[in-house]
């Protein structure tokens, strides 16, 4: 804990808070407290000095106001808004940025480098034409003020950036992670113009995957197996990657919500947190997006090095459109304000997905059988909350998990991009 605090003081300064060992039987804090009392007095603060109640849980965030309105015919923030996607290069940013294209936003996508800039207005401007996307630079997410300029006339924001290289130090990892969320969050507070906020967060937030054992997962949930395991002494080995990943959307996300929680009444947003499973699917772009994150995982498997990808836990799949549609209804959907949307289809581990590819591609062969990878029991109670707001949307629900294998595969099998959408 305490090297925990000390990397936090390195990026935030010196918070009034450590970082959140508390179970979920802390969840109900009491709204009488004088602390909160006091706090609501209080002008709006920096991401540097996030005040929080050092023994609370995360907040009640179904406790938010909601007006009810059928459908997208009324959205949120009107078309032709202007919405910042922050990661807008990123397997799953890219998605998110061509689904708000094409329902109609215009969309300002934050990326880390000139070179990221080129390549993802090239991919956008030629599938929704030239101004719709545009780009703006951020090389580091940390510092204050980091997103103060790229929100500026925006309507809504969907905070996708993060740190995923995975690596098993979580100094390296969790801190930035935080750092760019409350940044973001700080910004729209700044711009009067937001209405919405989304944050992308992981189903690895709530649950400790393919521990065998089953747990019926809800918006109460929360993965604290992860967050002791991040943490524990070095040496910083492989085999913690996947905790130390866990443990940092979690604990952001709940920084997210404990932020928002303390000044609900002094913003203009309303907030929402979607939490994908495994991400696979379309390619739209080899140059701008190409074969990595999840995707490279999934091509390993299908090139015979399965052992290569056995540190990740088995647990649930999405569609990586799904994914990015769903972030898009927290967005515009007028009655959905304070949710945590579930986005998991089904269950896998390697053995399974070996299996399907054989039965996809019976003429070639797929070699890799492990023999403990385990099994994913977890129970996503309210992911069918997350397939009606699919259903909402436009889409007939969740894509299945042979369809989306098969749209990887074939980014493995030409070597080429496509542009156009599913």
């Amino acid at each position: 804990m305490q090297r925990q605090a000390n990397t936090y003081k390195e990026v935030f300064g010196d918070p009034q808070f450590d970082p959140p060992p508390y179970p979920s039987s802390l969840r109900d804090r009491s709204e009488s407290s004088a602390s909160t009392a006091a706090e609501s007095s209080q002008p709006l603060e920096r991401a540097d000095s996030t005040s929080v109640d050092a023994q609370g849980p995360p907040p009640p965030y179904h406790t938010v106001g909601r007006g009810l309105i059928n459908g997208v015919e009324k959205p949120a923030i009107p078309k032709d808004s202007l919405v910042l996607v922050t990661g807008a290069n990123g397997w799953l940013g890219m998605h998110v940025v061509d689904q708000l294209l094409e329902h109609g936003y215009r969309v300002r996508g934050t990326v880390r480098s000139a070179e990221h800039a080129v390549s993802t207005s090239g991919c956008f401007s030629r599938k929704y034409g030239p101004g719709r996307f545009t780009t703006a630079v951020i090389p580091d997410m940390v510092p204050k003020d980091a997103f103060h300029i790229a929100v500026r006339g925006c309507a809504g924001v969907i905070h996708v950036a993060s740190v995923m290289n995975f690596s098993p130090d979580p100094n390296e990892v969790i801190a930035p992670s935080i750092a760019g969320a409350l940044n973001a969050l700080e910004a729209a507070a700044k711009e009067s113009g937001v209405k919405r906020f989304v944050y992308c967060s992981a189903s690895a937030a709530a649950v400790a995957q393919g521990s065998g054992y089953r747990e019926d997962v809800t918006s109460d949930s929360w993965n604290m197996a992860s967050f002791r395991t991040a943490w524990e002494p070095p040496p910083y080995e492989i085999d913690r990657a996947w905790a130390v990943f866990a443990s940092s959307k979690m604990q952001t996300e709940q920084a997210v919500w404990r932020w928002y929680n303390q000044r609900e009444w002094r913003v203009n947003f309303a907030l929402n947190t979607v939490l994908p499973s495994m991400l696979w699917g379309k390619v739209l772009d080899m140059q701008a997006q190409g074969i990595r994150s999840t995707v490279a995982e999934l091509k390993l498997i299908y090139g015979g090095n399965a052992a290569a990808t056995a540190w990740i836990p088995p647990q649930y799949f999405v569609d990586v459109q799904d994914a990015a549609l769903l972030h898009v209804a927290a967005l515009l959907l007028p009655d959905i304000k304070g949710q945590r949307l579930f986005a998991a289809e089904s269950p896998y581990n390697i053995n399974s997905l070996l299996q399907l590819l054989r039965g996809l591609y019976p003429d070639r062969v797929f070699e890799g059988d492990v023999s403990d990878h385990g099994a994913d029991l977890s129970v996503f109670k309210e992911a069918p909350k997350a397939e009606a707001l699919l259903k909402r949307m436009g889409k007939q629900g969740w894509t299945d998990i042979e369809t989306s294998i098969g749209r990887s595969c074939e980014a493995f099998m030409t070597r080429s991009g496509a542009s156009g959408s599913s």
